[in-house]
């Protein structure tokens, strides 16, 4: 099958959460080169596929939120530890 040729630029959108780590480094990236996001991610894909095909190491998680911050995709998560302070009494919560 051939796939015709396309006269109009092909684009892709990225959305990312806001616990996503990639969204500051790509900011960072592009203004230590002075370039924009969008430009400074193509230079990435240009650059970078095959390095990234080639390099296929991670660290296992628990189950698929704990493997994507142990990979640098996400940030772990705010934790409330309120509860291991203790009661307003003085009493110490046992652990």
């Amino acid at each position: 099958m051939r796939i015709p040729e396309s006269k109009s630029p092909m684009q892709f959108v990225l959305e990312f959460g806001d616990r996503e780590l990639i969204v500051d480094e790509l900011r960072a990236g592009a203004e230590e080169l002075g370039i924009s996001v969008p430009q400074f991610i193509k230079r990435i894909v240009i650059d970078g596929i095959s390095v990234a095909l080639a390099d296929g190491e991670s660290e296992p998680g628990d189950d698929l939120e704990d493997f994507l911050v142990r990979n640098g995709a996400l940030r772990a998560p705010e934790r409330d530890f309120s509860a291991c302070l203790g009661s307003k009494s003085g009493e110490k919560t046992q652990w």
